[in-house]
């Protein structure tokens, strides 16, 4: 392990990796891990140090499964960070199981999951930062795959496919980045993007005022500011759908609701009433509301393209999938609209 006593010099930005505790001491519920014994983690040339983040309130059934995956990487450069919004069931035991394999752990009360992962990103002294749910798990080589793509491409943000565990059921989610992002939905799992700590540094962090969708709104404001991206055709991830972007409907619509507004302000009720469930729209709604705001914002109409290319190609991949004439016109779609 690359582990010294000496203590990293920190960040001179509002964002990441500006402390190394938690400050407010009187208000910890515990806090204890290899920092507070003075050992640090190190980055090496050919090994960069990765910090990993989980976020955790009350998930004494699933938070051990999700920290073994962490400290049992193939990778063994990853400086492991987990923030407890004051769990009052089993969480704290099994957290202090592993007092002496994990970098930090601190619990407060908090004001939410992305104030959380906010006040990680201020003790993260890593080259890369990703983030783990406490409710999900890595693959053995997640991270090892992740960074090596990172370094071959340089690129700023390397993310990959995902599992879902759903009703006993595990279904593929294969991610995808265009411009279709603005009008439908997160494209990607939050947990599989390795990003360069810079990039919270430059483009700041999340959005707390959304409760559920930051993760969302923060990656459009990356892909807005173009930054880049590399995707990993592998899943890396399982993913349970117990999170709170899964069970709390209501919110989530209402977020959505807020987002796209935001976005598109010239959207009426009727469109925002579409846009908010979180379902595929239909082609003929897309075409429809193209139709309607003709004019108004090409990267609404764009963005819209995009997605009815989308469904095309998975309709006619899934009932013509021997048919190489529908998959070659379905990817000269998809082709044709990312040109323009």
């Amino acid at each position: 392990m690359n582990i010294t006593d000496s203590r990293p010099q920190l960040k001179r930005n509002r964002f990441v990796g500006y402390q190394l505790y938690c400050p407010n001491q009187s208000e910890h519920l515990f806090e204890f891990g290899l920092r507070k014994k003075n050992q640090f983690r190190i980055a090496e040339q050919e090994r960069p140090l990765v910090t990993v983040i989980t976020v955790v309130r009350n998930s004494e059934s699933t938070i051990e499964q999700c920290m073994l995956s962490v400290l049992e990487q193939t990778y063994d450069n990853i400086e492991y960070i987990i923030i407890d919004g004051g769990s009052s069931d089993g969480t704290p035991t099994l957290l202090r199981r592993y007092v002496d394999n994990i970098d930090y752990v601190v619990s407060q009360k908090d004001r939410g999951i992305y104030y959380a992962m906010n006040k990680g990103l201020s003790l993260a002294t890593g080259d890369y930062i990703l983030f783990l749910n406490s409710d999900d798990w890595y693959t053995p080589d997640a991270v090892s795959k992740l960074i090596n793509s990172a370094l071959k491409t340089g690129v700023d943000v390397t993310h990959a496919d995902a599992m879902l565990i759903e009703n006993g059921q595990t279904y593929r989610m294969t991610a995808w980045l265009h411009d279709g992002l603005y009008t439908r939905g997160m494209p990607l799992r939050h947990e599989t993007m390795l990003a360069k700590s810079e990039v919270f540094v430059k483009y700041g962090v999340y959005d707390t005022s959304y409760k559920i969708l930051a993760d969302y709104v923060h990656l459009i404001k990356l892909y807005d500011e173009r930054c880049t991206f590399y995707h990993v055709r592998e899943p890396l991830l399982y993913f349970r759908s117990t999170g709170v972007s899964y069970t709390d409907t209501v919110g989530r619509e209402n977020e959505r609701r807020r987002l796209f507004k935001d976005l598109f302000p010239f959207l009426d009720e009727d469109d925002l009433a579409l846009l908010k469930v979180r379902r595929r729209l239909s082609v003929q709604d897309r075409v429809d509301m193209i139709d309607k705001h003709q004019g108004r914002s090409e990267l609404f109409s764009r963005s819209m393209a995009y997605n009815i290319a989308d469904c095309y190609f998975e309709e006619v991949t899934k009932n013509h999938d021997s048919n190489y004439y529908f998959r070659r016109l379905a990817r000269k779609i998809k082709t044709r609209l990312r040109k323009h």
